[in-house]
């Protein structure tokens, strides 16, 4: 059975979240180059109204420091995830362990803004369950 045709914001969001995973999992640390394949030189992330990260070195921080200070973590499912122009909406779920024995759920509403193929703005508005996952701001 074939998968349904997807607009390529949503493809791309599918994309990050394959290649967040695969460096959680064990895969090779996030590079430079990944985060500039994904993300354009001034991205920002904001969650819940809070600016965390400005920039591809901040973005780059802070997915190594979340590798280093969590035993796994993983994206997904994407529950609802809908394109129009350049922003993509979507419901989804970051599962997290610390290596303290800390466990959580985040539960993101999110909207991208993509600009030439690459995010631009992360606004994510976010709840949680279980222990919160505290990550450093880098903006």
């Amino acid at each position: 059975m074939s998968q349904p045709l997807q607009p390529p914001n949503v493809v791309l969001m599918r994309t990050v979240f394959d290649w967040f995973n695969s460096f959680m999992a064990g895969g090779p640390a996030p590079a430079r180059a990944d985060v500039e394949a994904f993300f354009a030189p001034g991205a920002r992330m904001i969650t819940n109204g809070v600016v965390k990260c400005v920039g591809v070195e901040a973005l780059l921080n802070h997915f190594n420091e979340a590798r280093s200070r969590l035993a796994r973590a993983t994206v997904g499912p994407l529950e609802v995830a809908m394109s129009q122009g350049d922003v993509v909406a979507a419901r989804y779920v970051l599962d997290h362990a610390g290596h303290d024995g800390s466990a959580g759920r985040t539960v993101a509403a999110a909207f991208w803004t993509i600009e030439d193929g690459r995010v631009a703005e992360l606004l994510e508005y976010v709840y949680y369950t279980g222990d919160v996952l505290k990550l450093s701001h880098y903006d």
